[in-house]
């Protein structure tokens, strides 16, 4: 970067040099018509020691320079006007003094015997205000041409690096960043190539690990749950905790498969327009039959939102059964859509979510410590609800409800916008 960094500066110091070296030549080059005005003058106010020898007064000499000039033409003594020593010499070999004043106008003083001729002021330049500003218009835009072919191979290979970053981070790690060799950020783009695979290796690992380990539990938990079936009966009566104990080591299992089948299924993502009334009234009537919980269904008469049907219903199923869980008696589900994005509401009337783990509930494994329910629970379902809703780009967030328990409100946006 530091490289980079010199190369810039040295091309933006080079320019500004080379635009004040080219520009100053350009002006001199449409300046010269000033100078030969000039240097008329000065050959014309050499005629007139020439003039005043020939017998002409210094009068009448000074009525016909201004009649001929257009311009005022007075007639001084050598102590009037203080001139410097250079000057002097220059007037006393009849040589033509040219000056300027404060605004840019020509003085022009000629000896002549014992009198000075003061010719001027004299306005010979031109109005070049706006040539001046046409040259460093032209010079800055340059200048601003050079920067941007200098800059727009950075540009372009920044935007590769973003538009992998988003790839990368939609889970398609066999993106190939293609960054040529000669580019400034193309060390950048090799780290972070090498970066990406690596992530990449070590999800497929940990898949690869959850599945085998998943599998590989089943067949012990077969065997164990097939012998304490071919005790006696007077036997099996004392052993309810090793079978509870079992059932809780199955459904891990199971939530382990579910949430390593959604990891898989991050490239077979599909949207479509679904009913989201129908899903939601398919859960609701669903989880009422199965609970003792009275389970309330707040949406409009239509609902259609383009989204992924299945996993959207899966992310609504877990969010109900953690109502149903832990809630005491109502659960509230209500579908909104709000600021041009899908909102689901889902909240009961239970002990709520501490503050302080309102951002940690929704990584993997994650349980509350204080909770009374901790033991039926392995920390997986609002993980899998937050990755449907990474998925939809979008959000789940858990807020204070009205009914007093924690409210999770599922947010998709419209893709189409």
């Amino acid at each position: 970067m530091t490289r980079l960094f010199i190369r810039l500066y040295l091309l933006i110091l080079v320019g500004l040099l080379a635009i004040g070296w080219l520009g100053e030549l350009a002006w001199r080059q449409f300046n010269t018509q000033s100078d030969q005005d000039i240097q008329q003058l000065a050959q014309l106010s050499r005629l007139i020691p020439e003039l005043c020898q020939q017998g002409r007064s210094n009068q009448a000499l000074q009525q016909q320079l201004h009649h001929l000039l257009k311009t005022p033409v007075q007639l001084l003594e050598m102590g009037d006007i203080q001139f410097t020593a250079d000057q002097n010499k220059l007037l006393a070999h009849q040589e033509p003094i040219i000056t300027y004043t404060h605004d840019d106008q020509i003085l022009i003083y000629q000896a002549a015997g014992s009198a000075i001729f003061e010719i001027g002021p004299l306005q010979i330049s031109h109005d070049d205000s706006g040539l001046k500003l046409l040259f460093q218009f032209i010079s800055y835009f340059l200048l601003a041409l050079v920067i941007a072919a200098w800059t727009w191979p950075l540009w372009r290979d920044l935007r590769k690096l973003q538009h992998a970053t988003i790839l990368y981070g939609k889970g398609k790690f066999n993106h190939q960043l293609t960054i040529q060799e000669s580019s400034a950020v193309a060390p950048l783009g090799k780290s972070f190539s090498a970066m990406a695979q690596q992530i990449a290796t070590l999800i497929a690992e940990q898949k690869q690990l959850v599945n085998a380990v998943s599998h590989d539990l089943r067949t012990p938990l077969s065997r164990i749950r097939f012998s304490l079936a071919m005790l006696s009966p007077e036997v099996q009566q004392h052993l309810p905790a090793m079978k509870q104990d079992l059932d809780d080591l199955e459904r891990l299992v199971d939530e382990l498969l579910s949430y390593a089948r959604l990891e898989h299924q991050t490239n077979q993502f599909m949207l479509d327009q679904v009913n989201i009334c129908e899903l939601l009234t398919h859960q609701v009537e669903k989880f009422n039959r199965q609970s003792e919980r009275i389970v309330q269904l707040d949406i409009p008469e239509r609902l259609v939102w383009q989204c992924d049907g299945h996993l959207l219903e899966r992310a609504i199923q877990n969010l109900l059964s953690n109502a149903i869980k832990f809630g005491h008696q109502n659960v509230h589900v209500q579908g909104r859509i709000i600021d041009n994005e899908l909102q689901i509401n889902v909240q009961d009337d239970g002990p709520g979510v501490p503050e302080q783990y309102q951002q940690d509930i929704f990584n993997a494994f994650i349980r509350l410590e204080d909770s009374p329910k901790k033991a039926t629970g392995f920390g997986l379902g609002l993980a899998i609800v937050k990755k449907i809703c990474d998925w939809h780009g979008g959000s789940c967030q858990v807020s204070e409800a009205k009914l007093g328990d924690a409210q999770f409100t599922i947010r998709l946006p419209n893709p189409e916008s």
